[in-house]
């Protein structure tokens, strides 16, 4: 009875015959009219009639909603038994700051995310990217160092998965870049030495003197020491 819903409802097909026999033997003692969930539980076809979150669907899904890319980002991480085996290795993960950032979570959220895409297209019959807006942070707390690819019985590259999404992202124009990270690229790529001079000077004189008052502010008000060197 517990294997009507969700993973447990997705996997009846790959059961033992037997054990369908003894299912369907005792829902007919308890239920004779087949009243609940009529073929739920009995007929392997009902999973791909109806919609469920199950990897079995995505093939279909992904062609309804023209996402090659997220079908591909699917694939990589359905494999995955979250066994968090990668957690230790990640250098990113920092469970004070937030639980998404080691592969395991990560992978569990973007299940999610694909979930709530092929949920609008099928329930809803559109194609909007609001659920993409939530992959950003996934995607950008990688340094694609491949240390949680050892430990991975399953050998999933997370490395190869954050680069994916983050094309995913790219490709339907729905990255967020935080003002600061825009800024430092550009410096970084600026070829102008007028640039990069008011760069330095803007960014990386005034703002660390800034920065340093600020710290000596807060710690002063807080009964501490200067957290950083006095201004000069």
């Amino acid at each position: 009875m517990s294997g009507e819903h969700g993973i447990g409802f997705t996997k009846i097909k790959h059961l033992e015959a037997g054990i369908m026999a003894d299912l369907k033997a005792y829902l007919q003692t308890m239920d004779p009219d087949d009243l609940i969930n009529p073929g739920k539980l009995t007929d392997p076809a009902v999973a791909d009639r109806i919609f469920a979150p199950s990897f079995n669907l995505l093939e279909l899904e992904a062609r309804i909603l023209h996402y090659g890319r997220v079908e591909q980002l699917a694939e990589k991480i359905a494999r995955c038994v979250r066994c968090g085996r990668c957690k230790t290795d990640c250098c990113v993960f920092y469970p004070a700051g937030n639980l998404f950032h080691h592969p395991r979570n990560k992978n569990i959220a973007l299940t999610g995310i694909i979930e709530a895409l092929l949920y609008d297209a099928q329930r809803f019959q559109t194609l909007g990217l609001l659920p993409l807006r939530r992959l950003t942070e996934i995607a950008d707390h990688c340094t694609l160092c491949h240390k949680c690819r050892v430990p991975c019985p399953v050998d999933i590259d997370t490395a190869e998965v954050t680069l994916l999404e983050r094309e995913v992202l790219d490709i339907h124009k729905a990255r967020r870049t935080a003002g600061t990270t825009r800024m430092v690229l550009g410096y970084l790529a600026a070829r102008s030495s007028w640039a990069n001079a008011v760069m330095r000077r803007v960014l990386l004189q005034w703002g660390g003197r800034m920065q340093r008052l600020g710290a000596n502010v807060f710690g002063a008000a807080h009964g501490r020491h200067p957290l950083l060197a006095p201004l000069y």
